[in-house]
């Protein structure tokens, strides 16, 4: 009788305690499901980014800094006839807005602390706006222009980096100056006639810079790990007695 009782009492411990690493393990479990998530949700933020921050239109300044007063051309860049801004062309008269690099993306056209400065005129797939730049506080600003009742941040290349355009207003005085301030949209000439390899009416979205291709790479490889790992330290927990 005494015998079967510890024999009772040990199998008890060892079920309880069998128990006790399952639910460890699956805690474990859950916790590197969570970080995966969130790993994973974090890619996809980034990714989402870099899709919308680059795709309405590219564009080349006369300058990419300037003081206020002075006068700036914006002038778009097709990529050599890859890209084609039908749909921009002919809706006409887009808005242009200067917005502090530190404010909020989505109050970019219109909101707290940005000016508008102009509204691009067009020659079939050219665009272009000279502006003076308005009295703002001095620093860094995007440009975003908004077409269609939404706001997109205009990108290009500058010095040999593809990015959203930033013009710094400081104390430096802007280059080409004389160029902008006697521009006019008759200087881009007669429209061009589209190759007709092209897609009249489609807008070329610009590829995202390799930094943030590598990025979103490394998330979801880092994503992947831990979604493997999980899996293994599941497949390692104590198994039930027999």
């Amino acid at each position: 009788s005494s015998g079967y009782g510890a024999r009772f009492g040990a199998t008890r411990r060892l079920v309880g305690a069998d128990r006790k690493q399952s639910g460890n393990g699956m805690a474990v479990a859950m916790s590197f499901r969570r970080s995966t998530i969130a790993l994973a949700l974090a890619a996809v933020a980034v990714l989402m980014g870099t899709v919308t921050a680059y795709a309405a239109m590219d564009a080349m300044p006369s300058s990419d800094h300037a003081r206020p007063g002075d006068w700036v051309l914006l002038l778009t860049d097709d990529n050599n006839g890859k890209a084609i801004y039908n749909d921009l062309s002919t809706e006409g008269n887009q808005p242009i807005y200067l917005a502090p690099t530190a404010g909020e993306f989505t109050a970019g056209c219109g909101g707290a602390g940005t000016k508008m400065v102009g509204r691009l005129a067009w020659r079939g797939n050219r665009g272009g706006v000279a502006f003076r730049v308005p009295t703002l506080s001095l620093g860094t600003y995007y440009v975003f222009m908004e077409t269609h009742a939404q706001c997109w941040r205009i990108a290009g290349t500058v010095s040999g980096t593809h990015g959203p355009l930033v013009l710094a207003i400081g104390n430096v005085v802007a280059d080409n100056q004389d160029g902008a301030a006697t521009w006019s949209v008759d200087s881009l000439g007669p429209p061009q006639q589209q190759r007709p390899s092209q897609q009249p009416g489609h807008q070329l979205a610009t590829p995202a810079p390799i930094g943030q291709q590598l990025l979103v790479g490394a998330i979801v490889i880092v994503a992947l790990l831990v979604a493997a790992a999980a899996w293994w330290r599941w497949r390692r927990r104590p198994s039930s007695l027999s």
